[in-house]
């Protein structure tokens, strides 16, 4: 059975509660409020490596708990304007689901392969000396892995985004603007502003922990590996696990919208794909880099499979 149908009038009092919540995502995501972002990201991105590199200078020199937090070499420096990028690629994602859920997935590809790739420069930070990876042999192997992994993903992505831009007679017809539609849209408005509240709060208490354990280690109370190990993977971890419900949710109120089965398996397919990438964020290196690799060709498969899936011959009936 493939039909569109709209779905009954909700509570005028809780179309009002998320109507409010669609006009606050609005403003949130208003291009010039997005451009300002980007400025101070880049800002803080630029400040971060110039704070880093002089404190991994003074590292050098000191040595004892300041080398322990920021590491002591140069390389260690790339991390932290890289976790700011991926911050707002995050940010990026979550204003996009009331867009398209194909581009909040695609952006979910995006993240993990510059996770992927940042791990290479972890990966060198650790050496002592850059010569060191002539002798050392599991770090060839996990610099290697990340190096191909990154490539692998990002062609991988480019692969992604040729698939969703064939056009689709049912995807148009979905997208056509009736009620039904308006209401949806408002919804995942909702739902991205919901998101983004949780995701800045998360963000507050990520920097705040990282400031304890940061003055705990100059204190010699703590031991935090190089560069603070990965600060902003737990980040990631717990965002990705609410993307998974999000995902369900918006699953179950498009059904509201279109109950075609190619749409609910695309859904389906799109909810594992995230669970993949939550998987992949936990896994160790080089299995991080095989789940992220499945999971973006599984997405590429579901994709394409909608993409050119045939009319009903029993409805042209």
């Amino acid at each position: 059975m493939a039909h569109s149908h709209e779905d009954e009038a909700p509570p005028p009092r809780h179309q009002a509660i998320v109507d409010r919540l669609a006009v606050w995502y609005d403003l949130l995501a208003a291009p010039s409020r997005l451009h300002a972002a980007e400025r101070m990201v880049a800002t803080f991105a630029m400040w971060g490596l110039i704070i880093h590199l002089v404190l991994i200078a003074a590292a050098q020199v000191i040595g004892g708990q300041l080398a322990d937090l920021v590491g002591t070499t140069w390389l260690a420096a790339i991390y932290t304007p890289f976790a700011f990028i991926l911050i707002y690629e995050v940010l990026l994602l979550i204003l996009a689901i009331p867009e398209s859920t194909t581009r909040a997935l695609a952006l979910q590809f995006q993240i993990i392969s510059l996770i992927v790739i940042r791990n290479s420069f972890k990966d060198l930070a650790y050496l002592d000396h850059l010569t060191d990876l002539l002798v050392d042999r599991q770090a060839q192997i996990a610099l290697a892995a990340d190096m191909g992994g990154g490539v692998l993903l990002f062609g991988l992505v480019a692969i992604f985004y040729a698939v969703a831009g064939r056009p689709s007679s049912y995807q148009t017809a979905l997208r056509m603007p009736t009620q039904a539609l308006l209401r949806f849209i408002a919804r995942k408005k909702a739902v991205a502003f919901i998101i983004t509240l949780i995701f800045g709060a998360l963000v507050v208490h990520t920097g705040g922990l990282l400031v304890y354990e940061a003055g705990l280690t100059l204190q010699g109370q703590a031991f935090t590996p190089q560069a603070l190990g990965s600060p902003t993977t737990p980040l990631f971890e717990r965002l990705f696990t609410i993307l998974i419900l999000a995902d369900v949710l918006l699953l179950v109120l498009s059904l509201r919208l279109s109950d075609a089965y190619q749409h609910l398996f695309r859904g389906a397919g799109f909810v594992i794909t995230t669970i993949v990438l939550r998987i992949a964020l936990s896994a160790d290196r080089p299995l991080q880099v095989v789940f992220a690799v499945a999971a973006v060709i599984f997405g590429i498969a579901v994709l394409a499979i909608y993409k050119a899936w045939p009319r009903d011959p029993w409805l042209e009936g």
